[in-house]
Order: C-alpha cells, then sequence, then structure tokens
C-alpha cells in the first residue's frame, strides 16, 4: 500500500512469499498442509500489527483484505496440485479409497478441537475454536474462559502471533500483539468504565512510557521497567493541577508540584 509520502506499507506479517507446487514435498499429505499453513498466513495478514498504523494509512487494510483473498484464491488452486502430484493418486482405486478413508479421520481430528471443550493441555476448562495444521494450531482462533471473557487473535505453529483482542468478562478490553506467544509491542488497555490505557510491552511485561487517560478527563504519563513502576509519572488531574510522583521498581518514592 502506498503511503502519503510515497513509501510503501506493508501489513504486519509483510510480504507473504509465493509457493509453487513444484517447490512442495511429493507426498501428498505433506503437500496438503504445506498449502493450508501458506492458507492461514494469508488469511491473518490483513491488518497493521497496530491500530496506530491503522490511523496513520486510511485505507491500505482494504487493500490488505483484496490482497489476501486473492493470495487464498492462489493456494486453493494450489492444493489441487497436491492430488495430481502424489504417487498415491496414480495408484489404484482402492489405494485412492484407503487415502480418502484417511482423509476423513484427519477431518474429523481436526473437527474434534473446533467448538468444543479444548483437549488436555489445551487451556482445560475453556471452548476452543479455529484450525489446527501439523497438530498445532495455525490461523484465526477463538478462546472462551468459562468466566464468559472472550480472547480472539491468531496463532502460528502453535504460539499466539499477531494482533489479539482480549474481551473479560468484567467489560475491560485489551488489544495489541503477541509475538512468540508474548505479548510484545504498542498495547491499549481500556476499562469497562472507559478509561484507557496505552503503551509498550516487552515480552510480556509493561516497559517504557504508557499513557492513562482517566474518565474524568484527568491524564497521568507514567513509566515502566521490566513490568514495575519506575521513573518520573507526570499526574494532571481534570482540575488543572498537576504534580510528579517518582517510582523506583515498583516502590512509589517522593511526591513534588509540576
Amino acid at each position: 500500500c502506498k503511503a502519503p509520502d510515497g513509501s510503501t506499507v506493508k501489513p504486519r506479517f509483510g510480504d507473504e512469499p509465493m509457493a509453487y507446487f513444484g517447490e512442495m514435498p511429493e507426498q501428498r499429505e505433506q503437500c496438503i498442509r504445506t498449502v493450508e499453513r501458506k492458507i492461514a498466513a494469508c488469511d491473518m495478514n490483513t491488518t497493521f500489527s497496530s491500530n496506530t498504523e491503522a490511523e496513520r494509512y486510511p485505507g491500505c487494510e482494504a487493500i490488505f483484505e483484496e490482497q489476501s483473498k486473492a493470495c487464498i484464491a492462489f493456494y486453493r488452486q494450489e492444493m489441487a496440485k497436491c492430488d495430481a502430484g502424489s504417487e498415491a493418486a496414480t495408484d489404484s482405486d482402492a489405494a485412492t479409497d484407503s487415502d480418502a478413508a484417511t482423509d476423513s479421520d484427519a477431518d474429523a481430528a481436526t473437527d474434534a478441537r473446533l467448538g468444543k471443550e479444548c483437549p488436555e493441555g489445551w487451556d482445560a476448562g475453556w471452548t476452543c475454536e479455529g484450525p489446527v495444521a501439523d497438530g498445532k494450531r495455525h490461523g484465526q482462533w477463538t478462546l472462551r474462559p468459562a468466566d464468559g471473557s472472550v480472547f480472539e487473535g491468531p496463532y502460528v505453529d502453535g504460539k499466539r502471533h499477531g494482533q489479539w483482542t482480549l474481551r473479560f468478562a468484567d467489560g475491560r478490553v485489551w488489544e495489541g500483539p503477541y509475538v512468540d506467544d508474548k505479548p510484545h509491542g504498542q498495547w491499549t488497555e481500556r476499562s469497562s468504565k472507559g478509561a484507557v490505557h496505552e503503551g509498550p510491552v516487552v515480552d510480556g511485561k509493561r516497559h517504557g512510557q504508557w499513557t492513562y487517560s482517566r474518565t474524568d478527563g484527568g491524564v497521568e504519563e507514567r513509566s515502566y521497567v521490566d513490568g514495575k513502576e519506575h521513573g518520573q509519572w507526570t499526574i494532571r488531574p481534570a482540575d488543572g493541577s498537576c504534580f510528579k510522583v517518582n517510582w523506583s521498581a515498583g516502590e512509589r518514592g517522593s511526591q513534588e508540584s509540576c
């Protein structure tokens, strides 16, 4: 997508490298899994990695959606070649029937993971729905804890990776990216009453400058290091006053006027 300054901006996972049937394994099952992973990657690559980029480049996500559809259509065509190139496809009808039965069993195993209680070790007691490739979550998933919360976002090779939205049962909504199964990047946390807390997360912990916008109009500039309050905070209540609070490794220290 072309930005106003002439630069090219890309979706959160960048360009999806194209693969053709000739580059894929000859075995039918491996071929199918390869293409399924490509389709899942295309399906997830429709947004920016942060809301800030989406606001900065309006219109680009619509372009990413069209690119994603073209990418998925291409790999669905490639999927048909998996049968054409497999040794099993050239064997007898009996062999083909056997393969079909195997496929049916595999489909049933995948369906067992969709819309039901997650298997042992998969967020026990939760309801999970999403695609599986090579026995791992891969693609867009919806996770529902028993308390009524809803967590939605993509998995890549069994790990959360990409933009997630966490809607808690108490009304809180958190949005931000995961990288290698940990929150990492710019996150926005909204309380049930409308307060907004936003800033960077590094390896699952708040780290850097955060802004807390109160519901009454007050604003707090906060600083975190490795998940703990650290550094000087500037507090500006709605009444126009201003004071600063010094923090050190989670311990509150001195306070002074601005």
